[in-house]
């Protein structure tokens, strides 16, 4: 939660509707506004207008250069390239795609990845991107428990 009362907003990007709407509720039960975007956005346009405090960006195999065009946009606009960025995917090239990303402020995370995992490198964005962040807020799922 910000300073100012105000819920930090995470913008979720991911191919699998599913998912999505996993996420959406994951967040809002951890006193985040999420909002959810199917696939890429066309323009980085998209994801000024919702001004997040953290994007969550799944990479998929299957749309492996949609994602890196979205990526490269997100990381070299300078209107989105200080948002942090939580990268999730199970492709083994991840790690490479993130580097050349160049500075801009990217966690990776594995699939399958814990619930914790992803919580805990949310909350690390949003305290670097807010530092009025006031509380920390506990996991709701017992340690280990993943998503794939």
């Amino acid at each position: 939660m910000r300073a100012n009362g105000q819920q930090a907003h995470v913008v979720v990007i991911d191919h699998t509707h599913e998912i999505g709407l996993l996420f959406e509720e994951l967040l809002r039960s951890e006193s985040y506004r999420a909002t959810v975007l199917g696939d890429c956005p066309e323009s980085v346009d998209q994801i000024v207008a919702l001004r997040p405090d953290v994007i969550v960006h799944d990479y998929a195999l299957s749309h492996a250069e949609a994602d890196r065009v979205s990526l490269r946009r997100l990381t070299t606009d300078p209107r989105t390239s200080h948002i942090p960025l939580v990268l999730c995917s199970a492709a083994t090239d991840v790690d490479d795609i993130a580097a050349r990303l160049g500075g801009a402020s990217v966690q990776v995370i594995a699939k399958p990845f814990t619930i914790d995992e992803v919580l805990g490198a949310i909350r690390s964005g949003a305290r670097a991107h807010l530092p009025g962040i006031t509380r920390e807020v506990p996991p709701l799922q017992a340690p280990g428990a993943s998503c794939h």
